[in-house]
């Protein structure tokens, strides 16, 4: 994945996550991936060409309704899931934090989801 020859935080969470969905031992789960501080990287936005980091990002307003953040963000959940390398469910979503609500809601989003998973069906 190109990023412009920055090596960062970004860098490290893509190595760990394609070392965690490749793992053998939970291979055949679901998978949540949770992309916190979201105002943080809206901020950053703000200061730093995305496309700098990542080349291959198109910068161009491909979704017009769609904003600079909510491209980018969609963008890295697909640089994501491209770095599985085996067919699994993958869950993503993007917060600024995490209350103790959101984490409900999120474990309930998930746990529903993965109840109705071909993966837990033998």
């Amino acid at each position: 994945v190109g990023r412009g020859g920055h090596g960062n935080a970004m860098d490290a969470a893509f190595k760990l996550f394609s070392e965690v969905v490749v793992n053998t031992a939970v291979y055949h789960l679901p998978t949540v991936l949770i992309l916190t501080k979201r105002d943080v990287f809206r901020e950053k936005l703000d200061r730093v060409s995305f496309s700098s980091c990542f080349p291959s990002f198109a910068s161009d307003k491909q979704d017009g309704k769609a904003s600079m953040v909510e491209r980018a963000l969609k963008y890295l959940v697909n640089v994501f899931f491209s770095l599985s390398q085996v067919d699994r469910d993958i869950y993503a979503r993007h917060v600024a934090v995490l209350s103790g609500q959101e984490v409900d809601s999120l474990i309930s989003e998930f746990l529903q989801a993965v109840f109705v998973s071909d993966a837990f069906i033998e």
